[in-house]
């Protein structure tokens, strides 16, 4: 079985973490955001292309929000039934959009999941100030909470990788015309990332964002784009590890699924998979991780602590084991370098 240990803290208070973006641009949180999306198209696969807006803005027009909502659903291939509210009062503070959801969320391709029934919540105060593209961002956003709770990611409930879940399923366009337009016509604040992190995001996904004088434009780009990292030791392992792995990363990811918490579980392949693909990420942020760096160590600790959760201790069948092991050494690398970059950096405003 698998475990890990949570480590200590070493000297200095607690910092606060970085809440969220404000509209004055700051540095981008790229090493941030390029992990989270090593670890989502792990799981996902490779980045979509752009979703046309024409259906979209068809239902818009009419006010048939339930319409939009069903369409951004079928594109996610969430197999499941959805339910829209519109609501003047309920629901977390300030928030435009929520989603209700079964709680435990039925695994994927069970008959529970398809018979789950999830609730999209939309403020009417929301739809009469904003935009389409805020209105569409923030129905993107609520799926792809779904999308992570389907299939149990370890990345759920991190609004930011949420945003970027939404971008990696072909939304990044309303994101960043969304960005633009609460600029622009001082709307105030949508969303996890900035300006910015929105267009860095597209490129490293490989939809880089051009934006001329009068339109905003996405242009496929078959090459990731990746920033110098800060730590020589882990940019040389990524190199390796995107050598190794060929455009696997971006296409072909091979899926995890994030077992259920509990004492001697008998996992899938997929299961196996993630376990043994997180057991190497969190070694690889483990090796590098700055220990004076008290939300690091956290947020570090909290991810030991869900994989002891659900790792520690299950069954297999010994040919699944094998079979997936084997999978998981080829691209040791890759998933060690992921790792480094995900639990082994910490928030920009802690430095």
């Amino acid at each position: 079985m698998l475990r890990e240990q949570p480590l200590p803290v070493v000297g200095r208070n607690e910092r606060n973490r970085r809440k969220g973006p404000s509209m004055n641009e700051g540095p981008i949180r790229a090493d941030e955001i390029q992990s989270y999306l090593a670890l989502l198209h792990g799981s996902l696969g490779g980045s979509r292309a752009p979703v046309s807006p024409t259906k979209l803005r068809e239902f818009y027009d009419r006010q048939n929000y339930t319409g939009m909502v069903k369409l951004i659903r079928d594109g996610m291939k969430l197999d499941l039934r959805v339910r829209v509210a519109l609501v003047n009062h309920g629901g977390p503070d300030r928030t435009p959009a929520w989603v209700e959801r079964p709680d435990p969320f039925p695994r994927n391709g069970t008959p529970e999941f398809k018979r789950a029934v999830v609730t999209v919540f939309l403020r009417k105060s929301f739809l009469l100030k904003y935009k389409f593209e805020h209105v569409v961002m923030a129905i993107a956003h609520e799926l792809s909470h779904i999308v992570l709770f389907r299939i149990r990611h370890p990345l759920e409930e991190v609004e930011v990788a949420v945003d970027l879940t939404a971008m990696l399923l072909g939304y990044s366009e309303f994101y960043f015309i969304g960005f633009e337009l609460l600029r622009t016509e001082r709307l105030g604040s949508l969303g996890y990332l900035t300006g910015n992190e929105i267009r860095y995001a597209a490129g490293v996904l490989g939809w880089p964002i051009e934006k001329p004088a009068d339109s905003v434009r996405v242009k496929k780009r078959f090459i990731p784009t990746l920033s110098s990292i800060h730590t020589v030791g882990v940019a040389i392992l990524i190199v390796i590890g995107l050598t190794l792995a060929g455009s696997n990363l971006f296409n072909h990811a091979p899926v995890e699924e994030r077992p259920s918490t509990g004492k001697g579980t008998r996992l899938n392949a997929d299961q196996i998979r993630y376990c043994l693909s997180e057991d190497i990420r969190i070694s690889g942020g483990r090796s590098v991780l700055n220990r004076y760096q008290p939300s690091a160590v956290e947020r570090f600790n909290v991810m030991v602590k869900d994989f002891n959760d659900r790792c520690s201790n299950f069954q297999y069948r010994a040919s699944d084991l094998q079979t997936v092991k084997s999978e998981v050494e080829a691209n040791r690398e890759l998933l060690w370098a992921a790792g480094a970059r995900a639990y082994g950096t910490g928030y920009p405003n802690d430095q």
